[in-house]
């Protein structure tokens, strides 16, 4: 490093000396080229004012100016400096004592143009020696620069050469290893011992410090990869969650379009054998059972699904249950239970992804069952209003033609008997229309106590027990969310006009409500039996128009199909028959 400092001062010596003479000579010849043209001036003046002869007090400015441009002080400054004081002397000398008295007294160009011709033959000697001093210090300048130049450019050779074996060669190294650790290579080492000064200890550190980024390097390689790796499972998580949801929204759910769901969900977790169970809408103890991830379930009905069937552990690995709750701040939905490792705990990004999706499930289950509810109420609404208008309407037509009847029938006296039971036919017509329209009436009136099916059988048959005088047998085996709300209020209106009719016709003592489903074909049942006087003699009562009512709600609302089975005093049994639409 102090050979290159050495080197730097003798180039900069050179270079500032020879600036300093050029600098020097060119201050020398400064104003020269101005000060030619001022001696031009003055020439072409002298010859204007010649030209001017005689001269007249107007013209005595032109005068005037040109000594003014002989004594001007840069004219002066230059003259005196460049060492031209015997020329400028000569030609003051000459236009004070000769050229000026004769331009005075001259009357014609032609008297005065010899002292004018002398006077500028002086001034073109002294434009001369400028000339020639302005030449000498251009050749010095020009002889100095080459001088410097010549040993600028030798000791700058011996400075490459010196710096190209203590500099070069080892920079290059240096920038080659540099170039090397740029590109994620750090093998690359520079070997210090044959430089003992500046750059050995450069070498030492860019050695040290490529060790240290090799092993920092690796070091954010393996954090970059663990938050890569981590970034992919929260989009992964965030995907499963979108699509989790857009499911949801989407269609209603059974085991078959939860599966997908929840095996994914299985390899974003280490959840195995998760196992899903909703609460009935219908307000029953029963409860809809999914399991995933293990042996084929026994309410499982459709044998060829292979969706959820994975081979079950043999038991050598120990698991822990785990259980979340589908709860929102109303009410409960269900539980979401599943067996994972007992080695193996939940991080917290895998707790909320299940939580999520737990939410995400409840969400949909409460807007279902929100929705479903509405639309029961919605049809209740408007059957509600349907019978109203038949009571403002038909029921208050028919009550009047009973007070005409009745009216009429107080003043059949003067009536032929014909007449009379004309009249006794017409009134009883209208009595069995006026009492089946009541009937239609209270069908049409009909509310489910609570907002399921179970909770409504029971009120009712707990009513019908107390008209009866004795408890109503009653059996309900219907899995959870087997039967849609718009089903459930035709099943219980049947189920009630079928306890109307025994309570009114059939004089039992003993009745069974059962309402049961066949699993592996998918079919509800509802059978009611009694023990009364059989349907011929209620038929003979002409009171059979709820019977009516009953077979048209089957096949029409509910798809199915209605049998009565009956003998005279041996009861009657009634079987419906239909195929539940699943709505969870």
């Amino acid at each position: 490093m102090n050979t290159i400092t050495l080197a730097m001062l003798c180039l900069s010596t050179l270079a500032f000396t020879g600036m300093f003479i050029s600098e020097r000579s060119a201050e020398s010849i400064q104003g020269n080229a101005h000060t030619i043209n001022r001696i031009g001036a003055v020439r072409m003046q002298s010859y204007r004012i010649l030209s001017m002869l005689p001269l007249t007090p107007d013209n005595m400015n032109e005068v005037n100016h040109l000594e003014d441009e002989l004594h001007s002080p840069l004219f002066r400054d230059v003259v005196r400096t460049e060492g031209f004081h015997r020329a400028y002397q000569t030609i003051t000398d000459s236009w004070y004592q000769q050229v000026k008295p004769q331009l005075l007294k001259s009357r014609t160009p032609e008297q005065g143009r010899a002292s004018v011709e002398k006077f500028v033959a002086n001034l073109n000697v002294l434009i001369s020696q400028i000339d020639r001093h302005t030449e000498q210090q251009i050749t010095e300048i020009t002889i100095t620069q080459r001088i410097f130049t010549v040993l600028t450019l030798l000791f700058l050779f011996i400075a490459i050469l010196t710096l190209r074996k203590r500099l070069f060669q080892p920079w290059r190294q240096l920038l080659n290893m540099a170039s090397a650790i740029q590109a994620g290579e750090f093998s690359h080492k520079l070997d210090t011992r044959n430089y003992k000064d500046e750059m050995g200890e450069l070498g030492n550190a860019l050695n040290a410090m490529a060790a240290e980024l090799k092993t920092t390097y690796e070091d954010l390689e393996q954090r970059v990869e663990e938050k890569t790796a981590q970034l992919q499972l929260q989009n992964r998580y965030l995907d499963f969650l979108y699509r989790s949801g857009r499911e949801f929204n989407r269609q209603t759910h059974t085991c078959k379009t939860l599966a997908p769901l929840i095996e994914e969900l299985m390899s974003l977790t280490p959840l195995r054998q998760i196992h899903l169970t909703f609460t009935d809408i219908q307000q029953s103890s029963q409860f809809e059972n999914l399991t995933f991830g293990g042996a084929r379930p026994e309410f499982c009905v459709d044998s060829a699904c292979q969706r959820c069937l994975h081979t079950p552990d043999n038991g050598s690995e120990a698991t822990q249950a785990q259980e979340w709750l589908l709860t929102d701040c109303n009410k409960i939905y269900g539980t979401l239970s599943a067996h994972i490792p007992a080695d193996c705990s939940l991080h917290y990004e895998e707790q909320k992804l299940i939580a999520t999706f737990c939410d995400l499930l409840t969400q949909y289950l409460a807007l279902s069952r929100q929705e479903q509810h509405q639309r029961q109420l919605l049809l209740l609404q408007e059957r509600s209003t349907i019978a109203r208008e038949l009571h403002d309407s038909i029921a208050q037509s028919l009550s009047y033609l009973k007070i005409k009847m009745g009216i009429l029938q107080r003043h059949q006296d003067n009536l032929t008997e014909k007449q009379q039971t004309l009249i006794a036919d017409i009134r009883r017509e209208l009595d069995v229309t006026y009492k089946q329209l009541r009937e239609l009436l209270t069908t049409f009136r009909l509310q489910l106590s609570g907002v399921g099916l179970l909770p409504a059988i029971e009120g009712c048959i707990a009513e019908y027990s107390q008209k009866l005088g004795f408890p109503i047998e009653f059996n309900y085996q219907i899995p959870a969310n087997k039967v849609s709300p718009p089903q459930a209020i035709h099943l219980f209106q049947i189920i009630r006009e079928a306890l109307n009719n025994v309570y009114k016709h059939a004089n039992a003592s003993q009745v069974t409500v059962s309402l049961t489903m066949d699993t592996p074909n998918n079919l509800v049942h509802l059978n009611i039996t009694d023990n009364g006087i059989g349907l011929d003699k209620q038929v003979s009562h002409l009171n059979h128009y709820g019977l009516t009512i009953m077979a048209d709600r089957t096949a029409s609302l509910l798809g199915g199909k209605l049998d009565i089975q009956s003998e005279a005093q041996q009861g009657t049994q009634i079987h419906v028959c239909f195929t539940p639409t699943h709505e969870m």
